[in-house]
């Protein structure tokens, strides 16, 4: 009797569905059959045509659908053509404003397929970590960072040294040195919603951060941290705002550019001038004469990128108090096929005192990070990268906003050479074929022969940097074979508000937009005939396959009440 109670109160919730479909079609058509053709009208006669099967199946067997009805329509297909239905005639097409993307096609993600991967052998292994769908509301980026520490920790890794975890990277009293890309405007820099983020969480030391924070960079006379266009959600946003809003902490920023061409001594050699400090030798494996900056923060803070925080009461450098935390892009490079965590050091040197570039090829910085400060973390922003190769146009490192694709993802070690490597390949590899490019031998890790163009193949400019890092005693490695790759998400793909769960906004944006297609103009979604609320933004697109489909939805309904992790 139960059963047969529970099978009729599923017709009669289909039943209601059906009747308020009838209703909306004959309102919503009116005297203009065309508008038959409409996504809504269409979505209201799927309701009406379901309840018809149902209502006609019993003519078969009506036996076997009081059984076999509630298992139908808990289905999740069945599921979610209910939802869909449900929801059009509820929203009818209700406003609802998005704030997670501006309309651009920035914001059409690049389908990836980041795999977790075991070393075969973890003694002389290197840690991994990636974060993605990375990006929040207005690009913020704190639930990213929250995924990160959290991956991290659960290997080992712990972000904060405190008294519970003495081995951890960053002390409530440290002198943390955030090195950026600041180059290039648009999407050639570090992303500045990134750093933010970045800077924020190291303020908040669960032992409260009493230390200093410096965002520097040299851009060898072609540099600015304050850029009008810059790479962020908010496109104005530069590295000097980011810092301006945390005034009331010892938060500051160094531009190198200004001292590159000022030779100076050191400290301890009674030199307390801004400046670069210049090896009078010449590496005679990487043709590097090691350089780096010396200078005083805006806090009176004497800072060695060598030797460490100088103090001046005891004469002497505290080299364990600063710490580097090295955030490049990952890019196409138009002379070294890729740039990033170890090519970043080139915003370390001065090259119109060493003529540096020239000698990376040899390997010469991974010199430099031998011979000055080895980063304590290196974080690779891979939100938008530039995945155009030497073979095509628009290759970097300079890179438009129109020229980057959006992966969304950012990802962290303590092993330069292994992020690059594994990055390249799973990641702006992927994009590139993406793009629609065939041939991307520039980007390829595992591609010795040098690209025409190239002054050097990237396997062999990394080869040789790692060897120098290796014969320093550094965990690096180009093996896959020698990496554990852990991969986690800042939000569910289906959290499309990133209010961190999956919920009733979520879904009434996937119906707004169902039936919408990508335009290749502008990169949004639109209905044909357009409904008001066109265009869609390419997030609601989740399989990535152009369409706003039931496809879509059903991831939806899949994740309905899912929650993810939120700082």
């Amino acid at each position: 009797m139960r059963k047969y109670v529970t099978s009729k109160k599923h017709i009669l919730k289909l039943g209601l569905v059906a009747l308020v479909s009838a209703v909306w079609l004959i309102v919503r058509t009116g005297r203009k059959p065309s508008r038959i053709t409409y996504p809504c009208q269409k979505a209201a006669i799927a309701n009406i045509h379901l309840f018809l099967l149902v209502l006609l199946v019993p003519l078969l067997d009506f036996k076997k659908l009081r059984a076999t009805l509630p298992s139908i329509l808990n289905r999740p297909r069945t599921k979610t053509l209910l939802i869909l239905g449900s929801l059009i005639l509820a929203l009818g097409c209700v406003p609802f404003t998005a704030n997670y993307s501006p309309l651009s096609n920035d914001y059409l993600l690049v389908p990836l397929s980041l795999k977790p991967q075991s070393a075969l052998n973890l003694a002389g292994s290197s840690d991994l970590f990636f974060i993605e769908n990375a990006s929040g509301v207005d690009g913020n980026m704190d639930a990213a960072f929250s995924a990160l520490l959290h991956v991290m920790e659960d290997r080992g890794l712990f972000f904060f040294k405190t008294i519970s975890h003495a081995s951890g990277l960053f002390g409530k009293d440290d002198v943390v040195l955030v090195k950026v890309n600041c180059q290039w405007p648009q999407r050639g820099g570090t992303s500045t919603d990134l750093v933010k983020s970045l800077i924020r969480k190291i303020l908040n030391h669960p032992e409260g951060f009493t230390g200093e924070i410096v965002v520097a960079d040299n851009g060898q006379g072609r540099g600015s941290l304050d850029w009008a266009e810059s790479n962020a959600f908010n496109h104005s946003q530069s590295m000097k705002d980011v810092v301006d809003t945390f005034s009331s902490y010892k938060v500051s920023t160094w531009l190198w550019d200004t001292i590159r061409s000022k030779v100076v001594n050191d400290y301890d050699q009674g030199d307390f001038s801004d400046g670069y400090v210049v090896n009078s030798t010449q590496n005679p494996i990487t043709r590097l004469r090691v350089s780096y900056p010396k200078f005083k923060t805006n806090y009176d803070t004497y800072i060695s990128f060598k030797n460490g925080i100088w103090n001046n009461a005891t004469a002497s450098y505290s080299s364990e108090k600063l710490k580097v935390i090295n955030v490049p892009v990952l890019k196409s490079h138009g002379s070294y096929g890729v740039t990033a965590c170890v090519k970043h050091y080139m915003g370390v040197v001065s090259q119109s005192l060493t003529n540096t570039h020239s000698a990376i090829q040899y390997g010469a910085l991974g010199t430099e990070m031998v011979e000055t400060k080895f980063p304590a973390l290196n974080i690779l922003d891979a939100i938008w990268v530039n995945a155009n190769p030497k073979e095509s146009s628009n290759c970097g490192p300079s890179t438009s906003y129109e020229a980057a694709s959006f992966t969304n993802v950012i990802g962290a070690s303590q092993d330069p050479v292994a992020l690059d490597y594994w990055a390249s390949k799973h990641i702006l590899i992927p994009a590139a074929i993406h793009k629609g490019h065939t041939a991307y031998s520039s980007l390829d890790p595992d591609y010795a022969p040098v690209t025409s163009g190239l002054t050097e193949s990237y396997h062999n400019y990394l080869e040789r940097s790692m060897n120098e890092l290796k014969n320093a005693g550094y965990q690096v490695t180009m093996d896959e074979a020698e990496m554990n790759v852990y991969v986690s998400s800042a939000f569910l793909q289906t959290d499309l508000n990133k209010d961190g769960k999956v919920n009733i906004q979520d879904l009434f944006k996937v119906a707004q937009a169902f039936g919408a297609k990508y335009n290749e103009t502008d990169g949004m979604y639109w209905h044909n005939p357009k409904c008001k609320y066109c265009p869609h933004e390419p997030a609601v697109d989740i399989d990535c396959n152009k369409t706003i489909d039931i496809i879509d939805l059903n991831r939806i309904a899949r994740d309905y009440g899912k929650r993810t992790l939120l700082s």
